[in-house]
């Protein structure tokens, strides 16, 4: 009998200790964001399958679990188009919020039609497009490819990408610029229609722009407004930012 109660006891102990250990670490992440290049995996190491990949700049939502492969290199869960999978911290890290840090906000504006690119130069995949006067957020990042020509990396529909000068300029922090409501929409307290409905605004009005923009769990933009002095949300979906 006492060896049962010994038993039963050890087991309990181990489960508790099992339990402790399998709070995940990093909790208050909300998402990674990819660094480079990287390919998804079905499990927390180099050995699991392939099941995605994301290029530089991708924002995955973080599955609260955090593992570590036989050379002591963490793996972050995600949730990915394929699923649940595993990315290495060698080209990621983990991050509380979509947004860029501040000193992310100046502009790029295309000055002809133009390739958005996965990387910067011609070698890389088309990602997305740009027409003439299209403005984008610029990550703080420029490289030049092998002829000299200078990319800019910025943020687009596809997440990051990156635009040649040759097609595009960088403009100054202070460029003013506006968000015209393409049909009727509500504007929120907070960037997702999960936030409080403020009021509701008609097709062409127009709104100061004030710099930030926010991406919603389906991946949609939301820019920041001024609406009567104070800073309100609308949707990407229903409005325009020039």
């Amino acid at each position: 009998m006492k060896k049962i109660r010994f038993i039963i006891c050890m087991v309990l102990m181990i489960s508790l200790i099992s339990a402790l250990f399998s709070v995940p670490a990093f909790a208050a992440a909300s998402y990674v964001e990819t660094t480079g290049s990287v390919n998804i995996r079905s499990g927390p190491g180099p050995g699991y399958a392939v099941i995605s990949t994301a290029s530089e700049g991708t924002y995955l939502t973080y599955l609260d679990s955090t593992r570590y492969d036989y050379r002591d290199i963490a793996w972050y869960k995600v949730q990915c188009s394929a699923g649940k999978g595993w990315v290495s911290s060698v080209y990621s890290r983990l991050v509380n919020s979509r947004d860029p840090d501040p000193y992310y906000w100046s502009y790029v504006e295309a000055t002809a039609s133009a390739n958005i690119r996965s990387g910067p130069s011609l070698n890389y995949d088309i990602i997305s497009y740009a027409a003439s006067g299209d403005i984008f957020v610029y990550m703080d990042s420029t490289r030049y490819d092998s002829r000299g020509v200078a990319w800019y990396r910025i943020r687009c529909s596809k997440g990051t990408g990156w635009i040649s000068s040759t097609y595009s300029y960088l403009v100054d922090e202070d460029y003013e610029q506006y968000v015209e409501a393409t049909a009727s929409v509500n504007i929120r307290r907070g960037p997702g229609l999960n936030y409080r409905i403020v009021t509701s605004v008609e097709e062409g009005d127009v709104f100061d722009y004030d710099g930030r923009t926010s991406y919603d769990d389906r991946g949609v933009a939301w820019y920041r407004i001024d609406y009567y002095g104070s800073a309100y949300w609308i949707s990407s979906v229903y409005s325009v930012l020039y």
